[in-house]
């Protein structure tokens, strides 16, 4: 009897995780070692005094974007498979400027970074592609051809090959210049790697799974 009991409550939970989805603004990312955490913070406050945000919880982005009935199962699927990747290494090195208004703290890429990157990716299949293209027309971007397809076939230009893998440390509207000090460098530890809901500026919003 205790068995039968335990059996349909397992059911129950594998067809709410079967049947749970996910629309709206979400991502996969690194959180680093709590000493890594530490030192963005500290760095980005060092950094960029005069900044309209600095992100509250350091992470690196595998990649985010706008969902429609993203299924819980695919996302678990996926971090089942990033999460063989706990405990790796990676260098925090350069500091860059990005689209001027944006300060990264970049990791060095290598193949796992990238295979990561790309793993990540299999969630894009649910993009929300209506709401990209509004985005795309409303902002008037000014893109390239081939920043235009991966927006509308990921919803972000930084994508693959162009794919920068960083800690964004501050931004600011009306813009940042890059500091004297350019460069930084770090070893850090791949401490969780979760879904998250992601909110302005890329901040992590709260996690999810």
């Amino acid at each position: 009897m205790e068995g039968s009991r335990i059996d349909l409550l397992t059911n129950k939970m594998n067809t709410k995780i079967k049947s749970e989805k996910f629309t709206g603004s979400y991502g996969i990312v690194i959180i680093p070692d709590k000493e890594t955490c530490r030192q963005a913070l500290l760095l980005a406050k060092e950094l960029s005094r005069d900044i309209d945000f600095k992100d509250p919880t350091p992470h690196i982005t595998l990649y985010h974007a706008r969902f429609s009935e993203l299924p819980k199962r695919v996302v678990m699927s996926t971090l089942d498979q990033l999460k063989l990747f706990l405990g790796l290494e990676l260098e925090l090195s350069e500091l860059q400027v990005y689209g001027s208004k944006f300060l990264f703290w970049n990791i060095k890429k290598n193949t796992c970074i990238q295979h990561m990157h790309e793993e990540a990716l299999r969630i894009s299949k649910y993009l929300d592609r209506k709401s990209v293209s509004r985005a795309i027309e409303e902002e008037k971007l000014d893109l390239s051809d081939k920043e235009l397809r991966l927006i509308k076939n990921y919803g972000h230009p930084l994508i693959k090959h162009h794919y920068i893998p960083h800690i964004t440390l501050a931004y600011s509207a009306s813009g940042i210049q890059l500091p004297m000090m350019s460069y930084k460098r770090r070893i850090m530890r791949v401490e969780d790697i979760i879904f998250a809901e992601i909110g302005d500026y890329g901040v992590v919003r709260r996690k999810v799974i």
